[in-house]
């Protein structure tokens, strides 16, 4: 596993702090502008330098969290030399991957890890954190197969997965986990299946009456 290191410290590095080690992640060193808040956040994990420069932490570990303010982000990240292969990543939903660039020019793999979470405070978030659903901007394998997908052979005979095979009990489920973890996005989801379940039909993997059933489960009912 990679050495952790963390810049900025507010409830979401903190948070992220303290549950890792749980994992038997080894978190080797932290700053912040304010050297309190990385005195508290040292103290509660064993091992945990509090260093007074953004590099030192960098040069320190060979997985950075920058857990700053969103807007400080691309600032933090672009004032480091990052070596080649070292991981940096920020938690953050209103920042893009495209904020870490400056670590991606110098050979270093980035991400961002987001937690389908609200954390009101330190305590409140650590623990809230267990059993959170997190998104990984790492889906552009993802994405780039499905663009050629549709390049490749077009529609309706690119379409894959649960609507494309009838698969209502597949989504069913995933309602359910959108609906206990991500309320937000299921009139989204319902709203996309609906337009979707009309091109599994014309591709001919999707029966009538499973059709059917697929439309009254996305439009609320059948549950």
């Amino acid at each position: 596993m990679p050495t952790l290191g963390f810049i900025g410290v507010g409830p979401v590095g903190t948070t992220f702090g303290v549950r890792l080690p749980e994992k038997g992640y080894t978190v080797a060193a932290v700053a912040d502008i304010n050297p309190a808040s990385a005195e508290r956040f040292a103290r509660r994990i064993p091992g945990c330098r509090v260093l007074t420069e953004n590099q030192a932490v960098a040069d320190a570990a060979e997985m950075i969290f920058i857990t700053t303010a969103d807007d400080h982000i691309a600032t933090v990240c672009s004032g480091l030399k990052w070596r080649k292969g070292q991981i940096a990543v920020h938690c953050s939903g209103a920042s893009t991957v495209q904020s870490l660039d400056a670590a991606r020019e110098q050979g270093a793999y980035v991400g961002s890890i987001h937690h389908c979470q609200s954390f009101s405070g330190i305590e409140q978030a650590i623990a809230n954190l267990p059993g959170s659903t997190f998104g990984i901007k790492a889906y552009m394998p993802l994405l780039r197969g499905t663009l050629s997908n549709i390049e490749a052979v077009g529609f309706p005979t690119c379409l894959t997965g649960p609507i494309a095979r009838g698969d209502v009990a597949t989504i069913g489920r995933r309602l359910a986990a959108l609906e206990k973890f991500a309320q937000q996005m299921v009139p989204l989801y319902r709203e996309l299946g609906l337009f979707t379940v009309p091109i599994g039909q014309d591709k001919g993997t999707l029966a009538a009456d499973k059709a059917q059933e697929l439309k009254t489960l996305l439009k609320g009912g059948g549950r």
